[in-house]
């Protein structure tokens, strides 16, 4: 298992692929478990909280981002959702996003 410090130093795409792989890879063990109990079923259970960090640093380096673009200006309200739906590989709550707008004073 990577530790959260080698997760940080992805990029925003190769973390949503590792995201996606691991998400698979969780699917697959829970089918295999399904049918015939795993030798080490407490793997189940380390996916998922890898799934789980993996998202947690995603959201973080998407908000940060989106948080540097807000403040140059190149986000506005007005396109921020055609933004967010063709650069990045999460949906943030619109409460998040309203609080990225007030954080830069818009």
């Amino acid at each position: 298992m990577k530790n959260s410090v080698e997760y940080r130093n992805l990029s925003i795409k190769e973390l949503s692929d590792s995201v996606d792989a691991t998400e698979k890879e969780l699917q697959r063990l829970k089918f295999a478990h399904a049918v015939s109990p795993l030798e080490n079923p407490r793997r189940i259970t380390h996916l998922r909280k890898m799934v789980a960090t993996m998202k947690t640093i995603l959201n973080e380096k998407v908000t940060r981002e989106l948080s540097d673009k807000i403040s140059s200006g190149e986000v506005t309200a007005d396109n921020v959702y055609s933004i967010l739906n063709k650069e990045y590989p999460i949906t943030l709550r619109k409460s998040s996003i309203k609080s990225l707008f007030a954080q830069a004073g818009e």
